[in-house]
């Protein structure tokens, strides 16, 4: 029995391994793809911009018509790099879909769940609200907004290639919160983000369903976002946890 013992407790620790190994390799491709994503946005701005720049000098000139050529390859590129971005974000989800299955079923005495027939909805949830969440990839922290025009837009956690994050975390420096020269990590966060730009278009209120849970603490989005947004306007949060409406702070 012991012997058994030892080679039931051996068979599991090398199947554990395995699920490490793979997990390993797997989060090594998630952050792979998405430096590739963030290339690829990269690569898009900057060829929009090129086109720009192109079609305005080009404008009026006897080589106008030949520029044409240029400018369809120009749009030809940041075209295809939002396709690409497409494709890649699709196989991220197929890859957190994978590790979840496989992690799933690495677990002792994992039992495959029965299908559901419905989908659970917390107390007090509103359908759209369920419905915007389920759309959001779940490799990386997202948002769905929708302004009061009907308006709507997915956001993501992280930099952003135009330098957002950098002009709100400047903002926030401006206002005494954090030192000269930090760095606030929240000010690439969805929230803040979403905030950020009703403060700038001057939108009265909006609502913003997250996948992952509102973060809190000092120089959290719940602590920011006050300052973040403009005096009067007002941001309801749907978390999976809770719904929070955040009010703008007259920090003038």
């Amino acid at each position: 029995m012991r012997v058994c013992s030892r080679a039931r407790r051996s068979a599991a620790s090398e199947d554990l391994t395995t699920f490490a190994d793979v997990a390993a390799v797997l989060d090594q491709v998630v952050r792979k793809v998405e430096d590739s994503i963030a290339s690829l946005m990269q690569a898009s701005v900057l060829a929009g911009e090129c086109r720009s720049h192109f079609a305005e000098t080009m404008c009026g000139t006897a080589e106008e018509a030949e520029a044409d050529a240029a400018v369809a390859s120009f749009d030809a590129v940041s075209d295809g790099a939002q396709a690409l971005i497409s494709e890649a974000k699709t196989a991220l989800e197929g890859v957190a879909r994978v590790r979840a299955s496989f992690e799933s079923v690495g677990k002792p005495g994992h039992t495959a769940p029965a299908p559901s027939t419905a989908e659970p909805m917390s107390p007090g949830e509103q359908p759209w609200v369920m419905r915007s969440r389920a759309q959001l990839p779940a490799y990386q922290t997202s948002g769905m907004y929708q302004d009061p025009d009907g308006h709507s837009d997915v956001v993501q956690s992280g930099r952003e290639p135009d330098g957002e994050h950098d002009r709100i975390n400047d903002h926030l420096v401006r206002l005494g919160i954090g030192r000269p020269g930090a760095s606030l990590e929240a000010s690439k966060h969805v929230e803040v983000k979403v905030g950020w730009r009703m403060r700038l278009t001057g939108v009265s209120h909006a609502e913003l369903v997250v996948n992952n849970e509102l973060c809190n603490g000092a120089l959290s989005c719940a602590q920011l976002l006050p300052f973040v947004l403009g005096p009067g306007q007002t941001l309801t949060v749907h978390d999976p946890v809770r719904s929070r409406v955040f009010r703008g702070k007259d920090v003038r």
